[in-house]
């Protein structure tokens, strides 16, 4: 993937994601670019707030997927003994959002924003990571005896979910061909995600 691509997916998405704010209860201040990989995603200030928008385009991405996903936070919301982030539903009422733009659509979803420093700026520090496997523990558990909507459907990360036809590690030989064959250094220590032209309008 060269850097005049990847300067297009996020104009592209950055597109989509303005034209899906539109079907929320709040008027766009700013909208960041945070991350481009499998998904695009942004911190959306607002007149109410910040979030944390996602321009979906990874693998297990569908509009069931993405609802799913959102009951799954719901239901681990209830119990009110960590902080997660919470779905936001828009004008309909549903937890995905399709953006448009230059002829592609796109789903799209929105988290309220927990303003907390990302894990990684802990990475000196193994107390976290004990913490970590508690919370991944405590969500096992917790799922585990959740008795789930009739029309929920999650993808199983199993062998075949992560390698088989049209798994989530599908594209994993494509990385390995890139670290071999790497594309050609970008200038100037690499290209500016922030640098779009579009999100220079907005």
């Amino acid at each position: 993937m060269t850097p005049d691509s990847i300067e297009k997916q996020i104009t592209l998405n950055s597109e989509i994601a303005y034209s899906a704010i539109h079907q929320y209860e709040f008027d766009l201040v700013k909208l960041e670019l945070l991350s481009h990989w499998e998904n695009t995603t942004f911190k959306l200030s607002t007149n109410k707030g910040n979030f944390l928008l996602r321009v979906h385009t990874g693998v297990h991405c569908t509009i069931e997927d993405i609802e799913c996903e959102a009951k799954i936070i719901e239901h681990l919301r209830s119990y009110n003994d960590y902080t997660y982030q919470k779905p936001i539903r828009n004008r309909s009422g549903n937890f995905v959002s399709i953006g448009n733009a230059s002829g592609s659509s796109k789903p799209v979803s929105i988290l309220s924003w927990i303003d907390y420093p990302p894990i990684d700026s802990h990475n000196s520090d193994l107390n976290v990571f004990v913490k970590l496997g508690q919370l991944i523990a405590h969500i096992h558990n917790k799922l585990s005896q959740w008795q789930k909507p009739r029309d929920f459907k999650r993808p199983a990360l199993d062998a075949n979910g992560l390698t088989g036809r049209n798994a989530a590690l599908e594209d994993v030989c494509k990385v390995y061909r890139c670290i071999e064959n790497p594309p050609t250094p970008l200038q100037n220590g690499g290209i500016s995600l922030s640098k779009s032209s579009f999100l220079r309008r907005i």
